[in-house]
């Protein structure tokens, strides 16, 4: 997780992306603050200070219920210094200038940084100043004196020059809102505090914010760059470009990159050439670039520009966890990263279990449970290959394959069920991430996760101990989060409890619906 900016005995000052509320907007989303809570184990911060789900940019919380109080007297009483910088494609009439708000009267625009005069009886006031330009676009400095809702961006749009992005207050179509928190500063307890968050590439680039495909992809790399640091400095394995980029999707496996085209049409040259200098611009040595019209099937991938990428196969981490990675299967390199959170779970709360993993494909969950120091792991697919696959991710670990309780079942995951019923052979932890659909090969019947979930999970909890627990994903599309819980909840399963795993960051972003659902489930 991402080190606090600054980390104060009574305060913590912390880095929030654009595009992240500060409080969880709904029961299947967190916030910056519960995301952060559950990344660092702090349970007890205290918001006392806000930003815009679009503001990128230093927020400070409160570590205990005096210092919340306190701070909120503080921004109460105006004692609060903020420098915010904020980008827009229009020029101001002024250099430097004021606006003013009373309650009931229209915002006063006036040159010059007048606060000096007092506020007035103003209930809202900011100080403007135009401070570089080029291309026709115009980074400004704002220092709001009072903290009123959106008075930076309505106090824009009241000087003529609404904020790039801002779609709610006529600013010109961009993909994030180009305003920054840049600096807070106030005294405590006689100690001078000041705090900055850094500036985003972005607000660097006037010269290139006319691209927007080129500033989606940086948007989406700056989030997870603020977001996972260490997974990106340590070499670790992530999701860099999603859904919110449009066109490209990246993963950084190891020390490579993995970039794909999810358009019909291929790049252009200019794309492929913009590919190359973003590759260039983040520092990767080792890349490779897909264009990837399909989805799933390997010949509809083909390769468009690889650099120091001719060998397909490479050893990458995730955590400790060591695997191999193989171009030669396609797409997918031999690891599902969006489960990532998930595998860490398992690894921390295997510990003396007995674990069945279904549909294991190359036995991520397994290695999570064998490094976990489960008591057995049991990793059930239908294919061989994988299976061995799963076993070199083993050896890799210093962890031998052949050991008796690490077993590998080439078999239908429904079958191995009916099997183990019929031997009383139970587990304490089973891990089932089926398909949407598929079909047996021998008797051709179909299974369909929104059909045939309950008999599903009715047979994992057949072979669960007392107190076990499953942990079911899905990629199903059709239902959200919420529907699924629904559906749970109305089912005749025997279910005690029901709890979720938020989504991964990297992968789904606030404004979409999350693609994995994934539940903890323990049977009644």
């Amino acid at each position: 997780m991402p080190e606090a900016l600054l980390d104060h005995q009574d305060l913590k000052f912390v880095y929030k992306p654009s595009g992240i509320p500060t409080h969880s907007p709904s029961l299947d989303r967190q916030g910056f603050v519960e995301w952060w809570q559950a990344q660092s184990g702090e349970d007890s911060l205290y918001v006392c200070h806000r930003l815009d789900k679009d503001t990128s940019g230093v927020l400070v919380f409160a570590k205990n219920k005096e210092a919340a109080r306190t701070l909120t007297e503080t921004f109460s009483n105006r004692e609060v210094k903020k420098e915010y910088f904020f980008i827009s494609d229009k020029k101001s009439q002024f250099q430097h200038w004021s606006v003013g708000e009373r309650e009931g009267q229209a915002p006063l625009v006036k040159e010059g940084l007048w606060a000096t005069e007092g506020l007035m009886g103003f209930e809202a006031f900011t100080e403007f100043s135009r401070i570089d330009s080029q291309n026709s676009l115009y980074l400004y400095q704002a220092k709001p004196l009072t903290g009123k809702t959106h008075q930076i961006r309505k106090h824009a749009v009241k000087s003529q020059i609404p904020i790039l992005g801002d779609d709610e207050y006529g600013g010109s179509p961009f993909p994030r809102l180009m305003l920054h928190a840049h600096t807070i500063s106030f005294q405590w307890n006689k100690e001078e505090i000041h705090c900055e968050a850094p500036v985003p590439d972005l607000f660097k680039q006037l010269h290139k914010l006319t691209d927007t495909q080129w500033c989606r992809w940086l948007t989406s790399f700056e989030r997870r760059k603020v977001l996972f640091p260490e997974l990106i400095a340590n070499e670790q394995c992530l999701r860099l470009f999603h859904q919110e980029t449009g066109d490209l999707r990246g993963d950084q496996v190891g020390h490579r990159l993995v970039l794909g085209w999810w358009q019909k049409e291929p790049p252009n040259n200019d794309e492929k050439v913009k590919i190359e200098k973003l590759c260039d611009y983040l520092g990767y040595k080792n890349w490779v670039f897909e264009w990837r019209p399909g989805v799933e099937q390997k010949q509809n991938t083909e390769i468009l520009i690889q650099k120091d990428f001719k060998d397909q196969h490479w050893e990458f981490s995730e955590r400790n966890r060591v695997h191999k990675a193989n171009m030669d299967h396609g797409q997918n390199f031999g690891l599902f990263l969006d489960q990532r959170d998930r595998r860490d779970w398992v690894q921390g709360n295997s510990q003396g279990k007995k674990v069945l993993n279904l549909f294991a494909y190359t036995c991520g969950f397994s290695l999570a449970a064998a490094l976990g120091k489960a008591s057995e792991v049991v990793s059930v697919d239908l294919s061989k290959k994988y299976l061995e696959w799963g076993r070199e991710n083993f050896q890799l670990n210093n962890l031998k394959d052949d050991d008796p309780k690490y077993r590998w079942v080439a078999m239908d995951s429904q079958d191995y069920l009916t099997w183990c019923g019929k031997k009383e052979k139970k587990f304490d932890l089973i891990i089932c991430d089926p398909p949407s659909f598929s079909r047996h090969k021998k008797s051709k019947k179909t299974f369909k996760v929104d059909k045939d979930f309950e008999s599903l999970i009715g047979s994992c909890f057949k072979q669960l101990n007392p107190k076990g627990v499953l942990m079911f994903s899905t990629n199903f599309e059709k239902w959200s989060l919420v529907d699924w819980v629904i559906k749970l909840e109305a089912s005749s399963l025997p279910l005690k409890e029901i709890h979720w795993s938020d989504s991964q960051w990297d992968f789904e972003w606030q404004s979409k619906e999350a693609g994995l659902k994934a539940f903890f489930l323990r049977k009644a």
